[in-house]
């Protein structure tokens, strides 16, 4: 055992060195502060600065979620966004709920509701406790005239929002949902009142 233990300590601590050596994460920090900067600055070296950082650290899922976010919401680049996030997603598909909100909101953009909605269920699944999931979905609901799911969404947002972050967006999706499904009842009522009175047309 002793001899096998000899033979595999110096691969072992190659191995290690390899993955965690300081000097690779002083320059990563390095390379995103400075492509932080730049898009600070609305330079358009940013993207160039984020990919060069990537480089330097490729299988970095929450790099690259913040890549496919700058290039969705900053530079307004669906399919470059979109490519990020998957591959964000492939790496790390059971703890990123922020990069499947990302994901469904991009997928909402081009049209693919089934896609987006499924997207937000996964961030949910990914993180119960996280709001954003809850609101996105609800918010997706309301557009589809799901009044009472989205103002359960909206509800189950308020109760995780513990430090509040998100309590105006959440109380507006809320209140937008029990507008509209308050007029839904109204409405049928007054149908059903037409058709016991014989008036309906």
């Amino acid at each position: 055992t002793r001899v096998v233990a000899r033979a595999a300590l110096p691969q072992t601590r190659a191995a290690f060195e390899l993955h965690f050596d300081i000097r690779a994460f002083d320059g990563l920090e390095t390379a995103v502060a400075h492509a932080r900067t730049l898009l600070a600055n609305r330079d358009p070296k940013a993207l160039d600065a984020y990919r060069a950082a990537l480089q330097v650290e490729r299988d970095n899922w929450s790099l690259l979620h913040e890549v496919g976010e700058v290039a969705l919401r900053n530079l307004g680049l669906h399919d470059l966004g979109r490519m990020f996030l998957s591959e964000c997603l492939r790496i790390n598909p059971w703890y990123c709920a922020p990069a499947w909100c990302t994901m469904g909101d991009l997928l909402w953009t081009q049209g693919d509701i089934e896609g987006a909605r499924d997207a937000y269920s996964k961030a949910i699944k990914a993180n119960p406790e996280h709001p954003r999931g809850y609101l996105s979905k609800g918010s997706l609901m309301l557009e589809q005239a799901q009044w009472a799911d989205a103002l359960e969404l909206a509800g189950q947002a308020l109760a995780r929002d513990l430090e509040g972050t998100h309590r105006d967006q959440a109380l507006e999706l809320h209140n937008r949902a029990l507008a509209q499904w308050d007029g839904q009842r109204k409405r049928s009522g007054e149908l059903r009142a037409q058709r016991v009175a014989g008036t309906l047309r």
